[in-house]
Protein backbone atom coordinates (compact mmCIF):
# COMPACT_ATOMS: atom_id res chain seq x y z
CA UNK A 1 0.00 0.00 0.00
CA UNK A 2 1.34 3.37 -0.98
CA UNK A 3 0.98 6.16 1.77
CA UNK A 4 1.44 9.96 0.61
CA UNK A 5 1.96 12.65 2.46
CA UNK A 6 -0.48 15.46 1.44
CA UNK A 7 1.63 18.95 0.73
CA UNK A 8 -0.31 21.06 2.84
CA UNK A 9 -0.47 19.34 6.34
CA UNK A 10 2.17 19.85 9.01
CA UNK A 11 4.71 16.91 9.65
CA UNK A 12 6.57 15.96 12.49
CA UNK A 13 8.84 13.09 12.24
CA UNK A 14 11.44 12.49 14.84
CA UNK A 15 10.80 15.14 17.26
CA UNK A 16 11.11 18.17 13.92
CA UNK A 17 8.57 19.63 11.91
CA UNK A 18 9.89 18.30 8.43
CA UNK A 19 7.60 19.74 6.15
CA UNK A 20 5.24 23.19 6.72
CA UNK A 21 2.61 24.86 4.35
CA UNK A 22 3.96 26.45 2.24
CA UNK A 23 5.15 30.27 3.27
CA UNK A 24 5.93 32.81 0.16
CA UNK A 25 8.07 34.95 1.71
CA UNK A 26 9.98 31.97 2.90
CA UNK A 27 10.34 31.01 -0.22
CA UNK A 28 11.93 33.69 -1.80
CA UNK A 29 14.83 33.53 0.19
CA UNK A 30 14.96 29.20 1.50
CA UNK A 31 14.16 27.61 -1.58
CA UNK A 32 12.22 24.46 -0.73
CA UNK A 33 14.78 22.14 -1.19
CA UNK A 34 16.66 23.72 1.41
CA UNK A 35 13.55 23.95 4.25
CA UNK A 36 12.55 20.24 3.66
CA UNK A 37 15.54 18.48 2.67
CA UNK A 38 13.59 15.14 3.23
CA UNK A 39 10.36 13.16 2.67
CA UNK A 40 9.07 10.17 4.10
CA UNK A 41 6.70 7.67 2.62
CA UNK A 42 7.11 4.23 0.75
CA UNK A 43 8.41 3.51 -2.28
CA UNK A 44 6.38 4.23 -5.55
CA UNK A 45 5.83 0.76 -7.55
CA UNK A 46 5.58 1.55 -10.96
CA UNK A 47 3.25 -0.49 -13.85
CA UNK A 48 6.18 -0.90 -16.56
CA UNK A 49 9.22 -2.51 -13.96
CA UNK A 50 12.58 -0.57 -14.05
CA UNK A 51 13.68 -3.27 -15.30
CA UNK A 52 12.26 -3.54 -18.50
CA UNK A 53 13.02 0.34 -19.02
CA UNK A 54 16.94 -0.20 -18.34
CA UNK A 55 16.78 -3.15 -21.08
CA UNK A 56 15.07 -0.81 -23.32
CA UNK A 57 18.00 2.02 -22.86
CA UNK A 58 20.54 -0.37 -23.25
CA UNK A 59 19.42 -2.31 -26.40
CA UNK A 60 19.05 1.51 -27.60
CA UNK A 61 22.80 2.24 -26.46
CA UNK A 62 24.02 -0.46 -28.41
CA UNK A 63 22.97 0.27 -31.28
CA UNK A 64 23.58 3.90 -31.06
CA UNK A 65 27.54 2.67 -30.33
CA UNK A 66 27.48 1.41 -34.00
CA UNK A 67 26.26 4.92 -35.42
CA UNK A 68 28.51 7.68 -37.09
CA UNK A 69 28.61 10.34 -34.26
CA UNK A 70 31.06 13.23 -34.26
CA UNK A 71 33.28 13.64 -30.79
CA UNK A 72 34.02 17.18 -31.24
CA UNK A 73 34.11 20.11 -28.90
CA UNK A 74 33.20 23.75 -29.36
CA UNK A 75 33.09 26.39 -26.98
CA UNK A 76 31.25 29.28 -29.16
CA UNK A 77 27.51 29.95 -28.56
CA UNK A 78 25.32 31.79 -31.17
CA UNK A 79 22.60 33.97 -30.07
CA UNK A 80 19.04 32.65 -31.94
CA UNK A 81 18.94 35.08 -34.96
CA UNK A 82 16.44 37.38 -35.40
CA UNK A 83 14.07 35.54 -32.88
CA UNK A 84 12.48 37.94 -30.17
CA UNK A 85 13.33 37.47 -26.77
CA UNK A 86 11.62 34.63 -24.68
CA UNK A 87 8.35 36.32 -22.72
CA UNK A 88 9.17 37.36 -19.29
CA UNK A 89 6.61 36.94 -16.29
CA UNK A 90 4.73 40.51 -16.02
CA UNK A 91 5.42 42.61 -12.90
CA UNK A 92 4.61 41.87 -9.75
CA UNK A 93 3.10 38.18 -11.15
CA UNK A 94 4.23 35.26 -9.33
CA UNK A 95 6.66 32.48 -10.01
CA UNK A 96 6.22 28.47 -9.73
CA UNK A 97 9.10 27.68 -6.64
CA UNK A 98 8.17 24.37 -6.37
CA UNK A 99 6.13 20.99 -8.17
CA UNK A 100 4.88 18.15 -6.22
CA UNK A 101 3.05 15.20 -7.67
CA UNK A 102 0.58 13.31 -5.84
CA UNK A 103 2.32 14.82 -2.67
CA UNK A 104 5.68 13.80 -3.68
CA UNK A 105 8.09 16.46 -4.33
CA UNK A 106 9.54 16.76 -8.21
CA UNK A 107 11.31 20.13 -8.67
CA UNK A 108 12.21 23.21 -7.12
CA UNK A 109 13.11 26.34 -8.85
CA UNK A 110 15.34 29.46 -7.94
CA UNK A 111 15.04 32.29 -10.14
CA UNK A 112 17.39 35.53 -10.78
CA UNK A 113 16.52 39.31 -11.29
CA UNK A 114 15.12 38.96 -14.25
CA UNK A 115 12.71 35.97 -13.40
CA UNK A 116 14.88 33.51 -15.56
CA UNK A 117 15.27 30.05 -13.68
CA UNK A 118 19.05 29.98 -12.63
CA UNK A 119 19.15 26.36 -10.67
CA UNK A 120 16.62 23.06 -10.84
CA UNK A 121 16.38 21.09 -8.00
CA UNK A 122 15.57 17.50 -8.61
CA UNK A 123 14.08 15.29 -5.45
CA UNK A 124 15.16 11.24 -6.16
CA UNK A 125 12.27 9.49 -4.58
CA UNK A 126 14.18 6.57 -4.24
CA UNK A 127 16.58 7.94 -1.41
CA UNK A 128 13.81 10.87 -0.28
CA UNK A 129 16.28 13.27 -0.97
CA UNK A 130 17.53 16.35 -2.85
CA UNK A 131 20.11 15.34 -4.65
CA UNK A 132 20.74 16.46 -8.11
CA UNK A 133 20.54 20.08 -9.33
CA UNK A 134 21.33 22.27 -12.54
CA UNK A 135 22.56 25.57 -13.26
CA UNK A 136 21.88 27.50 -15.73
CA UNK A 137 23.10 30.42 -17.78
CA UNK A 138 21.87 32.55 -20.54
CA UNK A 139 22.84 34.71 -23.09
CA UNK A 140 21.90 38.45 -23.99
CA UNK A 141 18.64 37.75 -25.45
CA UNK A 142 17.36 35.50 -23.15
CA UNK A 143 18.01 31.92 -24.41
CA UNK A 144 19.61 29.40 -22.07
CA UNK A 145 23.33 29.28 -23.27
CA UNK A 146 25.06 26.98 -20.94
CA UNK A 147 23.91 24.15 -17.93
CA UNK A 148 25.75 22.18 -15.20
CA UNK A 149 24.99 19.37 -13.62
CA UNK A 150 25.68 18.47 -10.16
CA UNK A 151 25.20 15.15 -8.52
CA UNK A 152 25.51 13.70 -4.71
CA UNK A 153 26.45 9.79 -5.75
CA UNK A 154 27.31 9.14 -1.90
CA UNK A 155 26.63 10.75 1.34
CA UNK A 156 28.48 14.23 1.10
CA UNK A 157 30.04 12.78 -1.99
CA UNK A 158 28.98 15.68 -4.62
CA UNK A 159 30.29 17.71 -7.57
CA UNK A 160 30.17 18.54 -10.58
CA UNK A 161 29.72 15.59 -13.22
CA UNK A 162 28.54 17.09 -16.76
CA UNK A 163 28.32 20.72 -18.61
CA UNK A 164 26.61 21.96 -21.84
CA UNK A 165 27.08 24.71 -23.77
CA UNK A 166 24.61 25.09 -26.57
CA UNK A 167 24.56 26.25 -29.75
CA UNK A 168 21.36 27.70 -31.66
CA UNK A 169 21.01 27.79 -35.50
CA UNK A 170 18.27 27.79 -36.84
CA UNK A 171 16.13 24.94 -37.00
CA UNK A 172 18.79 23.61 -34.81
CA UNK A 173 20.48 23.67 -31.09
CA UNK A 174 23.41 21.78 -30.70
CA UNK A 175 25.04 20.65 -27.70
CA UNK A 176 28.60 19.59 -26.89
CA UNK A 177 28.84 17.97 -23.29
CA UNK A 178 31.52 17.88 -21.27
CA UNK A 179 32.02 15.25 -18.46
CA UNK A 180 33.68 15.23 -15.34
CA UNK A 181 34.76 12.48 -13.28
CA UNK A 182 32.81 13.12 -9.73
CA UNK A 183 35.74 12.01 -7.44
CA UNK A 184 38.69 15.01 -8.45
CA UNK A 185 36.56 16.78 -11.50
CA UNK A 186 39.07 15.95 -14.14
CA UNK A 187 37.63 15.80 -17.63
CA UNK A 188 36.15 12.43 -18.37
CA UNK A 189 34.59 12.63 -21.81
CA UNK A 190 32.81 14.94 -24.51
CA UNK A 191 29.83 14.44 -26.27
CA UNK A 192 27.59 16.44 -28.59
CA UNK A 193 23.69 15.93 -29.40
CA UNK A 194 21.14 17.68 -31.46
CA UNK A 195 17.47 19.09 -30.73
CA UNK A 196 15.53 19.78 -33.83
CA UNK A 197 13.84 23.51 -33.58
CA UNK A 198 10.63 25.03 -35.10
CA UNK A 199 10.60 28.29 -36.61
CA UNK A 200 9.53 29.51 -32.86
CA UNK A 201 12.80 27.52 -31.65
CA UNK A 202 10.66 25.44 -29.72
CA UNK A 203 12.19 21.90 -29.76
CA UNK A 204 10.03 19.37 -31.53
CA UNK A 205 12.45 16.50 -31.79
CA UNK A 206 15.17 14.79 -29.74
CA UNK A 207 16.39 11.60 -30.90
CA UNK A 208 15.43 10.66 -34.78
CA UNK A 209 12.22 10.42 -36.75
CA UNK A 210 13.95 7.90 -39.29
CA UNK A 211 14.63 4.08 -38.79
CA UNK A 212 18.01 3.08 -38.84
CA UNK A 213 18.92 -0.29 -40.36
CA UNK A 214 21.95 -1.99 -38.63
CA UNK A 215 24.20 -4.19 -40.47
CA UNK A 216 27.01 -5.34 -37.71
CA UNK A 217 23.89 -6.04 -34.96
CA UNK A 218 21.31 -6.59 -37.77
CA UNK A 219 18.53 -4.87 -36.88
CA UNK A 220 16.36 -2.11 -36.98
CA UNK A 221 16.14 0.56 -34.77
CA UNK A 222 13.85 3.62 -34.04
CA UNK A 223 13.91 5.97 -31.28
CA UNK A 224 12.62 9.93 -30.38
CA UNK A 225 10.55 11.98 -28.64
CA UNK A 226 8.64 14.31 -30.59
CA UNK A 227 6.89 17.60 -29.60
CA UNK A 228 3.80 19.28 -31.89
CA UNK A 229 2.88 23.04 -30.89
CA UNK A 230 0.23 24.72 -32.23
CA UNK A 231 1.28 28.74 -31.23
CA UNK A 232 3.13 27.92 -27.54
CA UNK A 233 0.58 25.02 -26.34
CA UNK A 234 2.62 21.30 -27.06
CA UNK A 235 -0.49 19.47 -28.90
CA UNK A 236 1.16 16.39 -28.62
CA UNK A 237 3.96 14.79 -27.57
CA UNK A 238 5.27 10.90 -28.99
CA UNK A 239 7.90 8.99 -27.06
CA UNK A 240 8.70 6.26 -29.17
CA UNK A 241 11.52 3.29 -29.17
CA UNK A 242 11.47 0.12 -31.40
CA UNK A 243 14.21 -2.19 -31.40
CA UNK A 244 14.00 -5.20 -33.74
CA UNK A 245 17.02 -7.52 -33.32
CA UNK A 246 17.56 -10.29 -35.75
CA UNK A 247 16.28 -13.42 -34.41
CA UNK A 248 14.78 -11.93 -31.45
CA UNK A 249 11.33 -10.50 -30.88
CA UNK A 250 10.82 -6.52 -31.41
CA UNK A 251 10.06 -4.60 -28.85
CA UNK A 252 8.09 -1.09 -28.75
CA UNK A 253 7.16 1.35 -25.99
CA UNK A 254 5.34 4.35 -26.63
CA UNK A 255 3.93 7.16 -24.83
CA UNK A 256 1.75 9.23 -27.05
CA UNK A 257 -0.08 12.21 -24.99
CA UNK A 258 -2.76 14.60 -26.87
CA UNK A 259 -4.03 17.73 -24.83
CA UNK A 260 -6.46 20.57 -24.88
CA UNK A 261 -5.90 23.71 -23.47
CA UNK A 262 -7.86 27.07 -22.06
CA UNK A 263 -6.28 29.80 -24.07
CA UNK A 264 -8.06 32.31 -21.55
CA UNK A 265 -5.90 30.87 -18.23
CA UNK A 266 -1.91 31.53 -19.03
CA UNK A 267 0.78 28.94 -17.57
CA UNK A 268 2.96 31.00 -15.09
CA UNK A 269 5.65 28.17 -15.70
CA UNK A 270 5.72 28.75 -19.62
CA UNK A 271 7.86 32.22 -19.39
CA UNK A 272 10.57 29.97 -17.49
CA UNK A 273 10.65 27.14 -20.18
CA UNK A 274 10.17 29.22 -23.21
CA UNK A 275 13.87 30.35 -23.58
CA UNK A 276 15.46 27.10 -22.07
CA UNK A 277 14.04 23.51 -24.00
CA UNK A 278 16.78 21.85 -21.48
CA UNK A 279 14.33 23.17 -18.59
CA UNK A 280 11.26 22.38 -20.46
CA UNK A 281 12.65 18.72 -21.22
CA UNK A 282 13.51 18.38 -17.08
CA UNK A 283 9.99 19.49 -16.01
CA UNK A 284 7.95 17.67 -18.64
CA UNK A 285 9.89 14.28 -17.79
CA UNK A 286 11.82 13.95 -21.05
CA UNK A 287 15.55 12.44 -20.14
CA UNK A 288 15.88 10.91 -23.82
CA UNK A 289 18.17 8.73 -24.07
CA UNK A 290 17.56 7.89 -20.76
CA UNK A 291 14.79 5.37 -19.71
CA UNK A 292 12.03 7.77 -18.87
CA UNK A 293 8.97 7.00 -16.42
CA UNK A 294 5.67 9.46 -16.44
CA UNK A 295 5.70 12.21 -18.85
CA UNK A 296 4.34 15.71 -17.90
CA UNK A 297 4.48 17.67 -21.39
CA UNK A 298 1.33 19.72 -20.49
CA UNK A 299 2.94 21.82 -17.73
CA UNK A 300 5.22 23.19 -20.32
CA UNK A 301 2.63 25.17 -22.33
CA UNK A 302 1.34 28.64 -22.65
CA UNK A 303 -2.16 27.71 -21.22
CA UNK A 304 -3.31 25.66 -18.86
CA UNK A 305 -4.57 21.87 -20.14
CA UNK A 306 -8.19 20.98 -19.97
CA UNK A 307 -7.91 17.45 -21.12
CA UNK A 308 -5.02 14.92 -21.71
CA UNK A 309 -4.95 11.72 -23.68
CA UNK A 310 -2.51 9.26 -22.92
CA UNK A 311 -1.97 6.53 -25.73
CA UNK A 312 -0.24 3.85 -24.83
CA UNK A 313 1.16 0.31 -26.65
CA UNK A 314 -0.13 -1.92 -23.44
CA UNK A 315 -3.78 -0.71 -23.28
CA UNK A 316 -6.56 1.20 -24.63
CA UNK A 317 -6.41 5.39 -24.49
CA UNK A 318 -6.88 7.02 -21.14
CA UNK A 319 -8.34 10.59 -20.78
CA UNK A 320 -8.95 12.93 -18.05
CA UNK A 321 -10.28 16.46 -17.89
CA UNK A 322 -8.13 18.46 -15.33
CA UNK A 323 -9.24 19.85 -12.55
CA UNK A 324 -8.00 22.72 -10.76
CA UNK A 325 -8.11 24.54 -7.17
CA UNK A 326 -6.77 28.00 -7.16
CA UNK A 327 -4.48 29.52 -4.84
CA UNK A 328 -5.73 32.90 -3.45
CA UNK A 329 -2.85 34.23 -3.47
CA UNK A 330 -1.20 34.17 -7.11
CA UNK A 331 -4.27 33.88 -8.47
CA UNK A 332 -2.82 30.50 -10.65
CA UNK A 333 -3.37 27.20 -9.98
CA UNK A 334 -2.69 25.55 -6.42
CA UNK A 335 -3.54 22.15 -7.69
CA UNK A 336 -4.48 20.70 -11.23
CA UNK A 337 -5.72 16.84 -10.85
CA UNK A 338 -6.46 14.09 -13.84
CA UNK A 339 -7.96 11.55 -12.40
CA UNK A 340 -8.16 9.10 -14.65
CA UNK A 341 -4.81 8.95 -14.70
CA UNK A 342 -4.13 9.31 -11.04
CA UNK A 343 -2.13 12.57 -11.25
CA UNK A 344 -2.90 15.14 -9.23
CA UNK A 345 -0.01 18.52 -9.10
CA UNK A 346 0.74 21.10 -7.07
CA UNK A 347 2.11 24.27 -7.10
CA UNK A 348 4.38 26.80 -4.61
CA UNK A 349 4.47 30.25 -5.53
CA UNK A 350 6.40 33.40 -5.00
CA UNK A 351 6.38 37.09 -5.75
CA UNK A 352 8.44 37.67 -8.88
CA UNK A 353 11.23 40.35 -8.54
Amino acid sequence: MLHIIKPFADIVCKGFTIFRKGNTALDKHFPIHQKYPIFPYTRKCYPMSLQYKYLMYYCTLLLLIFSPACQCKKDAVVSPGEIPPPPVPPANDYLVTAIFVNGIPKDSLIYNKKNQVTERWEFHSYYRLWLSHTVYRYNSNGYVKEAEYYNEVAYNVKGRTQKDSLVWAPGLLTIYTTFYRLQDGAVSGSDVSKLALNNNNQVITAGTRDTIIYTIVKGKFLSYIGYEFTGNDIRELMDMTYVAIENSVPVTNIQHFKMDYDEGRLNPLYPAVAGNPLLLRALAGDVYPLPRNELYPYLCSKHYVTQVQKITESGPPVSSVAVYTKDETSRYASTQTLGNHGITISYHYRKAD
